[in-house]
């Protein structure tokens, strides 16, 4: 009796367990964890895309501003803050 009780108490926080993520995938939330072809999964996809834009776009305009590398790494790590803080 006491084995069964233990079984259905794993078995049902397993299910809502797994019903939690692909509620969260389905909704849009981007996660790792998502299916292919789900809202989430395209969402982390885009995010991706949006940061390796964002990273060229920063490693193009901060190249043209320094002539050294002392100067590069100072203008990429005012960019990183400046995206972190917006």
């Amino acid at each position: 009796m006491r084995l069964t009780a233990v079984f259905l108490g794993l078995a049902s926080f397993l299910l809502v367990a797994c019903a939690r993520n692909t509620i969260d995938c389905a909704m849009g939330e981007a996660r790792s964890d998502c299916a292919p072809g789900t809202a989430g999964a395209e969402k982390k996809v885009q995010l991706e895309e949006a940061a390796k834009t964002f990273d060229a776009i920063d490693d193009a305009r901060c190249r043209s501003y320094s002539r050294d590398s002392l100067g590069y790494l100072e203008c990429r790590s005012k960019a990183a803050g400046s995206r972190q803080s917006f």
